[in-house]
């Protein structure tokens, strides 16, 4: 049975979930040039996000997506991107200076995960580091008002409770 604190734990994640899909909603359908293979900066809204391991992408120009939202209640960013067949990226809420956090932080203050979806659009595979009894952690190692830096590890689990373990890179502009 449910009691209050777990109702609100339930719909807390709900809204997370919810809030983290339409993010990478908007990740799929982004369209953008082509990045620059130089050094120079990357232009807004890419960057680079690589993951390896349980799966392997290399993620650069329109199929990455570096995105911050910045309301009076909070601050959100996505880092990640798409391929075909695939969703991957990490989710921060009110992170606004270099540090490590665990990949299950759903505080009323903060928030880190990582997801990854996988799958048919009739049938999606929902894989989530919330789910995880081992999730990992991001370091951020640069943030500033227009970009980000970093390193995660992450275990990811689905509801079924299959489990996939990655790591990797992200660096672009918001």
């Amino acid at each position: 049975m449910l009691n209050r604190t777990n109702k609100k734990y339930v719909l807390k994640m709900k809204q997370l979930t919810n809030y983290l899909l339409g993010i990478l909603v908007v990740a799929t359908t982004l369209q953008s040039c082509k990045k620059d293979e130089s050094n120079a900066a990357y232009p807004s809204g890419q960057g680079k996000f690589t993951a390896t391991g349980g799966i392997s992408v290399d993620l650069s120009g329109s199929f990455s997506t570096f995105r911050r939202v910045t309301t009076s209640t909070y601050d959100s960013i996505y880092v990640g991107g798409n391929t075909t067949t695939a969703v991957v990226g990490l989710t921060f809420v009110n992170v606004k200076t270099p540090t490590t956090l665990p990949l299950n932080t759903l505080t009323s203050t903060q928030t880190a995960l990582a997801a990854y979806i996988t799958g048919t659009i009739a049938s999606p595979i929902y894989y989530f580091s919330t789910l995880s009894a081992s999730p990992g952690t991001a370091t951020i190692t640069a943030i500033s008002s227009t970009a980000i830096e970093g390193t995660y590890s992450t275990t990811v689990k689905s509801f079924a409770g299959d489990s996939l373990t990655f790591s990797g890179t992200f660096k672009g502009s918001f």
